[in-house]
């Protein structure tokens, strides 16, 4: 990445993040996907980097302006009939799980996020089946303060579980 594209990125995130908590975006889980950050991220195999070096800009944006919210970034898997939990060992192995959307980032206000629900009641009430803790190092995630979180759920009267993988800070 270039200096030029580097600033160019931070400022969309910037103005993002500045929308989304003035307006009340972060309650309604307002995302930006990658792919409007930088349009060459619409590629399947720039996914998962441009969503590190996504949430690494983001990291860096809520810094610098004191913003006193967590930063997550998701990645959408492939639904199933049945639940099947953590199905993936290596990045590789996540990456064949994406489904069609780019990955997004999200806003959250501290101590409220998904994955602050960790006892099993709270989890089973905000409709979630799975959740589970992924060491970041098997997916290559560099950083010291970031944690993977894999989430399942089911919607309403829908048959399928949803599967989606967040990395966050």
């Amino acid at each position: 990445m270039d200096g030029l594209d580097g600033d160019r990125r931070e400022l969309v995130i910037e103005s993002w993040m500045r929308a989304v908590i003035s307006d009340g975006g972060v309650d309604r889980y307002d995302d930006l996907h990658i792919d409007a950050i930088d349009e060459r991220w619409k590629h399947r195999p720039l996914w998962i980097s441009g969503a590190l070096e996504s949430h690494d800009l983001a990291l860096t944006v809520r810094d610098r302006n004191g913003f006193d919210i967590s930063i997550g970034v998701g990645f959408s898997l492939e639904p199933s009939n049945f639940p099947g939990g953590v199905n993936f060992g290596t990045r590789e192995e996540l990456e064949c799980q994406l489904n069609r959307t780019p990955p997004s980032l999200y806003l959250f206000h501290s101590g409220t996020e998904p994955w602050a629900k960790r006892d099993p009641e709270s989890a089973a009430s905000a409709g979630y089946t799975t959740v589970a803790e992924i060491e970041p190092a098997i997916l290559q995630i560099p950083g010291k303060e970031k944690h993977c979180t894999y989430f399942e759920f089911r919607q309403g009267g829908n048959c399928e579980y949803f599967r989606s993988v967040f990395i966050w800070s």
